[in-house]
């Protein structure tokens, strides 16, 4: 048995990715939008009106 037998430990199986994509797409579809609307809008609309 020589310096490079030893083997790294197997991974744990994987979870498949359409669950986590279920979980991101709300995120992105709906929370993004709404921080548009409500964050960035009324910030350049008072940077419009010079306040």
């Amino acid at each position: 048995m020589g310096p490079h037998t030893w083997r790294a430990p197997p991974l744990p199986p994987r979870e498949r990715p359409t669950a986590k994509v279920a979980i991101v797409a709300p995120l992105v579809f709906f929370v993004l939008p709404l921080t548009v609307v409500f964050a960035v809008y009324p910030g350049l609309a008072v940077l419009e009106l010079g306040f």
